[in-house]
């Protein structure tokens, strides 16, 4: 009787929300890059909310938790901001468009490295 109540409580509080097709279509190769590091960014400031409401409810355990997802989140922006730092540095010149589609395909797990980036 308690597991079919439980199972009861629980499928009226689960609400899962809808995901929206992502864009598939861009202007330019600049656009893709710009879109994946508007995504991390957003992705960022949910985990950062979550870990917030950890510490005003000293959840001391799920923040320790939360520790991995928050560098996740460092090193996928570092990657989304690289690459688009690349993109930008090579521009449309065909020469360079084939080494960064070499260096995207190099990239695993990794950042992408930019030469003298913001000097």
């Amino acid at each position: 009787k308690e597991s079919s109540a439980a199972s009861d409580v629980y499928k009226r509080q689960a609400r899962i929300p809808s995901i929206s097709e992502p864009p598939t279509e861009f202007d330019c190769l600049t656009n893709v890059f710009e879109s994946l590091l508007s995504h991390e960014l957003n992705i960022t400031a949910k985990i950062n909310s979550v870990v917030h409401i950890c510490l005003q409810e000293q959840d001391y355990t799920t923040h320790n938790f939360m520790q991995w997802y928050v560098s996740e989140q460092i090193e996928e922006e570092a990657t989304a901001r690289g690459i688009l730092d690349r993109i930008k540095l090579t521009g449309s010149e065909k020469g360079g468009l084939y080494l960064f589609d070499r260096d995207l395909e190099n990239l695993i797990g990794g950042s992408i490295s930019v030469p003298n980036a913001g000097k």
